[in-house]
C-alpha cells in the first residue's frame, strides 16, 4: 500500500516543509500547528502529494516535482498528481532512471520555455 503523505510550499515564507501525513499507523492525522492550519485555510500554502514512487537516488518524487526520464519525455518534465496517474504506475517498473532535478517552486527555471 503507498503511504499517503504531502509537502506544503508556503508561498510567503518562501520554504517547503516536508512530510505531512494524512494516515499513519491507522489514525487520521491532522496538521498540528494551529497557525498552519489559519494559513493553509488563508491559501498561503501549496500542498503537494507523494506519488509513492522513488527517483533512481532514492528521493521522494512529489507531485510539483520537476524530473527527467530518459526513455519516456524528451524534456523536463512536470509531476502533475493525479493527472500523472497512469503514467506514473507505468513508469514504476522504470523508475530507477527517473530523477527529480527540482520542483516548480522552488526550480521555475528548469521548465521555463525561452
Amino acid at each position: 500500500m503507498r503511504e499517503i503523505k504531502f509537502r506544503a510550499w508556503d508561498k510567503v515564507g518562501k520554504h517547503m516543509y516536508f512530510s505531512f501525513p494524512i494516515v499513519s499507523h491507522g489514525e487520521t492525522n491532522i496538521f498540528m500547528l494551529s497557525s498552519l492550519i489559519e494559513a493553509w485555510t488563508k491559501g498561503n500554502y501549496e500542498l503537494m502529494q507523494f506519488t509513492g514512487l522513488l527517483d533512481k537516488n532514492g528521493k521522494e518524487i512529489y507531485e510539483g516535482d520537476i524530473v527527467t526520464h530518459p526513455y519516456h519525455w524528451e524534456e523536463n518534465h512536470v509531476i502533475k498528481w493525479p493527472e500523472d496517474y497512469y503514467d506514473i504506475q507505468e513508469y514504476a517498473l522504470d523508475s530507477e532512471d527517473m530523477k527529480v532535478i527540482g520542483n516548480i517552486y522552488e526550480n521555475p527555471e528548469l521548465i521555463e520555455k525561452t
